[in-house]
């Protein structure tokens, strides 16, 4: 039999929605004054590009001032923290997303030292993460707020089963987004594990277990690896949410090796679509949110946020 395929569609309807509802009422806030988002975009990579060309335009159709600052590799070490802060000290910047394939470039405290934490959408910030460990209202990183969506959209079930988060160790921003996804499921009392991706001949070699499901988990995969998931180390009737992204050999991929998986699994993401197709809404959700609690519950000024003269 085969398996559900997870349609996106209507989530990305009902976040655009909301998205529009609260962008109304923030205007009137702000007597008519749009909201001001920074995207600094650090990579030549193809993916990344094109996604944060695809959050500019949708941001300005909705009525959003986009101030774009796109940084390559080669000048990492010596402009980043200078255009972040240029970014921070812009008054009319409101919510920062940083977009880079490596967070350890150059320094990460660094970075986090000049992206101000109520302005940073990508929930990157010591602050989001403390909020998320001490179960507070926090940010989750666009990606992993992508596909818990998917998750809450389709699985009833999704407390009891518990999740399993598929992460390369030495993958940086992809491992960000598992740590900070099992924050959020440790605060919900979900049991969480973060595994590493495996193959069917090196499962041997990792805690001696053949799958990453073993008690029936849902699997979130961010380990960005072709074919990760296979028949040989998911479960007949798992769910699967895919939210790796590889373009290789021009031809676009996830971790899950789908036509393996399909007459396998119960539910699958698909890629393209799936999480990467609720990338952009949740990232704009993520800055819906970020500018309701500045503006309406947090003082102006505080160690980590934007500068006082603004008025979120």
């Amino acid at each position: 039999m085969s398996a559900t395929v997870l349609d996106a569609k209507p989530i990305v309807n009902r976040l655009s929605r909301q998205i529009s509802e609260d962008l109304m009422a923030i205007r009137r806030e702000l007597r008519g004054e749009n909201p001001g988002l920074g995207i600094m975009l650090v990579t030549g990579d193809q993916v990344l590009m094109a996604y944060a060309d695809r959050l500019a335009r949708e941001a300005t159709a909705l009525g959003m001032n986009v101030i774009f600052e796109r940084l390559a590799d080669r000048k990492v070490e010596t402009d980043l923290t200078l255009k972040l802060q240029e970014l921070s000290d812009n008054p009319a910047v409101h919510g920062i997303l940083l977009l880079s394939a490596q967070l350890d470039r150059p320094d990460f405290d660094q970075i986090v030292a000049i992206l101000p934490g109520k302005a940073d959408i990508s929930g990157l910030h010591y602050a989001n993460i403390g909020h998320l460990a001490l179960s507070k209202t926090a940010l989750l990183p666009p990606r992993a707020r992508a596909a818990w969506e998917l998750v809450m959209e389709y699985v009833e079930d999704y407390k009891r089963r518990g999740v399993v988060l598929i992460s390369s160790r030495n993958d940086g921003v992809r491992g960000y987004h598992a740590k900070a996804l099992a924050l959020h499921c440790a605060t919900l009392s979900i049991p969480v594990t973060i595994r590493p991706p495996l193959t069917h001949l090196g499962a041997q070699h990792v805690d001696n277990l053949q799958f990453y499901n073993p008690r029936d988990e849902i699997i979130i995969s961010f380990a960005n690896t072709i074919g990760a998931l296979t028949r040989q180390n998911v479960k007949h009737g798992a769910i699967v949410i895919d939210g790796g992204y590889n373009f290789h050999l021009k031809k676009v991929s996830g971790d899950a090796n789908f036509p393996e998986l399909i007459n396998q699994v119960s539910m699958i993401s698909p890629v393209p679509g799936g999480v990467e197709s609720l990338l952009t809404v949740c990232a704009l959700k993520n800055f819906v949110e970020l500018l309701n609690r500045q503006f309406r519950f947090e003082p102006e000024e505080s160690a980590i946020g934007l500068k006082a003269r603004r008025r979120l």
